[in-house]
């Protein structure tokens, strides 16, 4: 990616890039990220594992996908006890340390995305689902407006800190 914003820099070009330009997926993102936030300061008091499982069309070509790899990699830099990310079914237990990635490809779906937290007792999961494609496409159409008379290499999250405003800070 720093090779792309060398480039998007030295041509004066905009860019707007992100794993997912759902705005659903996105505040998923954000969701989960406050999710494994809670999940890892009660973890003294008890044990819940996450863990992620996506579900894509048959002819979706990388697994896991993009949108899986990113939320994995919020719950591994949010949370204290997963430090790497397993992605397949193993031969074996996995490393307690690892978040485990699970992809299934069957049917038609355009995508779902699940953060599950088992317990002893109890297990919560959140999900986003795309409906469709057009998801995608109203991401991209909410960027490309967001980046008329901007210049340089932007997240798509930074879209949505500028709508949201302190929405994240007061909860």
């Amino acid at each position: 990616m720093d090779e792309v914003r060398e480039l998007v820099d030295k041509r004066g070009a905009t860019l707007v890039h992100g794993a997912n330009l759902s705005i659903g997926a996105n505040l998923f993102f954000r969701i989960a990220t406050q999710a494994a936030q809670l999940f890892d300061a009660i973890s003294e008091h008890a044990d819940y594992d996450p863990y992620i499982w996506e579900h894509h069309h048959r002819d979706k070509v990388d697994a896991p996908s993009g949108t899986a790899l990113h939320l994995a990699r919020l719950v591994t830099k949010t949370t204290r006890g997963k430090k790497t990310i397993q992605a397949g079914n193993p031969e074996s237990s996995i490393d307690t340390e690892a978040l485990h990635v699970v992809s299934l490809r069957a049917g038609t779906a355009s995508g779902e995305h699940t953060l599950g937290f088992d317990g002893a007792t109890d297990t919560v999961r959140l999900t986003h689902t795309a409906g469709n494609r057009e998801g995608f496409a109203a991401g991209a159409l909410l960027a490309a407006q967001w980046v008329i008379d901007r210049k340089g290499c932007f997240e798509f999250g930074s879209v949505l800190d500028e709508i949201l405003g302190d929405i994240d800070d007061n909860g």
